[in-house]
């Protein structure tokens, strides 16, 4: 009889050291999942840290050029189809005009330049003021091709309400040839109206989206890296500067080429995606979370995609903590019962 309770003894304790572990397991795995979850969404509100200046530069490229056609030099200039004199001796309302430019630019360090365009039967800029090797100046209109600046009216200039044309970001050009080095910039226009309604002509700031993200950057922790690309995918920002050479086709580099996980974000198909596993030479063995980013402000699809990542070892740091506990706290309560 003692043999016999000494067995359905071993089996009580063995079914209860595998109920323990079972129990324990599920436990810790459910730990470690909710430890992960908490983690990507902490990727999450990073991501949307990190644009928030772009979402400050939007908001004043929007009120910046809305102000500047409502300015009296504007009004002037349009008033004498574009060429405004006061008198003799007098300064004109351009080179009032072109003080207003300068004083922005002087304000707004990440605008490159500002620019009154009129359309008549070629379209041309009428007050140019854009900074020149680090100063702001006052320049001849030449330096933009005939066709990119109809482009810009063209897609303008049929815009409703308060809103406002958008390029896609981009290589900064001049005279059409990518500048070096590489920086990612951005155009912004708004109509400008004769009063009888007929588009007149454009205010266009030219915007240096380098310090943006670098700001976008700078509200990450240090372990964390910034990635953005336009709608191509191609890179604007990357904690690689030679891949923002993406704006030249001879030296594309593309996030869909090196994360095809991303091709649903640039697609449409989906509005944020988490990557448990990136390549490398994306800061190692990291996590990545991307998310399209709508910029909207024209009623267009336009937007980027905007993406962080951190080391694995620092999201899963928690993860791997909780499941080693769980394991000793296993093994003490089973074989001490």
């Amino acid at each position: 009889m003692s043999g016999i309770s000494a067995k359905i003894a071993s089996v009580i304790s063995a079914l209860v050291i595998a109920a323990t572990i079972a129990v324990a397991g599920a436990i810790t795995f459910a730990g470690s999942g909710l430890l992960m979850d908490a983690a990507v969404k902490r990727l999450g509100h990073s991501a949307q840290i990190a644009g928030m200046p772009l979402s400050a530069m939007l908001k004043a490229v929007s009120q910046d050029t809305e102000f500047l056609t409502h300015t009296k030099a504007v009004e002037r200039i349009v008033q004498a189809d574009g060429e405004a004199e006061r008198g003799t001796g007098e300064l004109g309302w351009k080179d009032d005009l072109a003080d207003i430019f300068s004083a922005m630019l002087e304000s707004q360090p990440w605008y490159v330049r500002i620019r009154l365009l009129e359309m008549r039967t070629q379209p041309r800029e009428v007050v140019r003021v854009e900074r020149v090797r680090g100063h702001i100046a006052r320049t001849p209109g030449q330096g933009t091709p005939a066709a990119s600046l109809r482009r810009y009216f063209e897609q303008s200039a049929s815009l409703a309400g308060n809103d406002f044309y958008l390029s896609q970001i981009d290589g900064h050009r001049e005279q059409g040839r990518l500048r070096e080095p590489h920086t990612p910039s951005v155009s912004a226009a708004r109509p400008v109206y004769v009063e009888t309604g007929k588009p007149f002509g454009l205010i266009i700031i030219d915007v240096d989206m380098g310090p943006v993200f670098a700001a976008a950057r700078s509200l990450l922790d240090p372990e964390s890296s910034l990635y953005v690309t336009n709608e191509q995918g191609a890179y604007v920002f990357h904690p690689d500067a030679t891949k923002i050479a993406g704006f030249d086709p001879a030296q594309r580099h593309r996030i869909q080429e090196e994360i095809p996980e991303t091709q649903p974000l640039l697609d449409g198909r989906l509005p944020q995606l988490v990557v448990p596993s990136l390549r490398a030479g994306f800061a190692g063995s990291s996590v990545g979370y991307f998310e399209r980013v709508p910029l909207a402000v024209d009623g267009s699809e336009r937007f980027l995609v905007l993406g962080v990542s951190t080391p694995r070892d620092s999201v899963l740091e928690h993860v791997d903590e909780i499941r080693k506990r769980g394991a000793g706290y296993t093994f003490l309560f089973a074989f001490n019962n």
